[in-house]
């Protein structure tokens, strides 16, 4: 049986029950809100926000001294967006940490 997510969400509504079969088979890579279902994906848009010292708990580059280094020239690396400052602790912004990267690694081009 080849269900997908979205006709599993049409089932619920129908107040049938669903069984764990059928959400492991319709997980199949397919994302809730891929633009063929009628149920969009509402999820918010979550970054983490990590500490530089708990950097290398997450990532393994760049070290904790070469993020010290980016944060230290942020406003002439094109890194400012992704840094964010709560009292004296900074805190990266993982997803835009990422994003900066792509803008550089495009620029370069």
């Amino acid at each position: 049986m080849n269900t997908s997510l979205a006709d599993i969400a049409k089932k619920q509504t129908s107040k049938n029950k669903i069984t764990s079969n059928e959400i492991n088979e319709a997980g199949n890579g397919e994302e809730i809100g891929d633009g063929g279902s009628d149920y969009p994906d509402r999820r918010p848009k979550q970054t983490r926000y990590i500490p530089i010292p708990k950097w290398g708990e997450h990532h393994e580059w760049p070290s904790i001294g070469g993020l010290r280094h980016l944060v230290f020239f942020k406003d002439t690396n094109g890194f400012a967006t992704a840094f964010k400052k709560v009292g004296r602790i900074i805190l990266i912004d993982e997803t835009e940490f990422f994003a900066c990267i792509e803008r550089k690694n495009q620029g370069g081009k």
